[in-house]
């Protein structure tokens, strides 16, 4: 009930955010959002921000 209206997930210095990090935040987001969990981070958005190189 906290998470429902969720659509987001903002990653700002994604340059500090390796692909560890992303796999694991796609397992938790699967594991919150048990509706949605055959899609890729349950079917959140994810916004990238930063200077990519």
């Amino acid at each position: 009930a906290l998470f429902t209206n969720i659509y987001y997930l903002i990653i700002d210095k994604k340059s500090m955010v390796g692909l560890t990090t992303l796999a694991w935040l796609n397992i938790r987001c699967r594991e919150i959002f048990l509706v949605q969990a055959s899609y890729p981070f349950s079917g959140l958005n994810i916004i990238l921000a930063s200077d990519f190189y």
